[in-house]
């Protein structure tokens, strides 16, 4: 269950329950980068994507996603980069994003960052609500039905992570031969 407070003219708390399993987010990742064996360079910018699984037999053409996108330093220390919260939410299916299509998936720009390597770049506090499959539906009717009938056509999830290897600096140091027992050891730190 999650709790959402809207306000305007009138201030309702709602608790939905989000028992449809009709969309999930299953992947967030950064744009253009393919290399899975090495960390990009510090500095490059990249599109935060939020990938969406349709798993009707229906056309959705709009889906709200709120979430926060947090940047974990190697400190440990977190940045709120981006924040969707409250009436402040990502509508997928408008400005020239495409619509959900039946029993498939599709990755939406969420935000932009710049790498800084030995950081982990997380999606937090994820919730999805999508309309019914009318052609008519948007994110008006979400934000005008915010509190009321989203629920059960939503989604929550903890957190996502964007896969990224840290580029570690390592040491390697050996004298072992193959048949005197030698000795060898590896050091790597991120």
């Amino acid at each position: 269950l999650l709790s959402f407070a809207k306000t305007g003219n009138a201030q309702s708390t709602v608790t939905y329950s989000c028992v449809s399993k009709d969309l999930y987010a299953d992947k967030v990742y950064f744009d253009g980068w393919t290399d899975i064996c090495a960390a990009p360079a510090d500095g490059t910018e990249f599109k935060v994507r939020l990938r969406i699984i349709n798993k009707t037999n229906s056309t959705r053409n709009s889906a709200a996603f709120w979430g926060k996108l947090v940047e974990i330093k190697q400190d440990g220390s977190r940045n709120i980069l981006k924040s969707y919260t409250g009436l402040n939410f990502y509508c997928f299916g408008t400005n020239g994003s495409p619509a959900l299509q039946p029993n498939g998936s599709a990755s939406f720009n969420i935000d932009t960052v710049n790498f800084t390597n030995g950081s982990r770049y997380v999606l937090t506090d994820i919730m999805l609500a999508w309309t019914n499959a009318s052609k008519n539906a948007s994110c008006t009717t979400i934000y005008n039905d915010f509190g009321s009938s989203v629920s059960p056509k939503c989604a929550i999830l903890d957190s996502l992570e964007v896969p990224v290897n840290i580029t570690p600096n390592a040491t390697i140091s050996s004298n072992a031969t193959c048949y005197n027992g030698g000795k060898a050891s590896i050091t790597a730190t991120p």
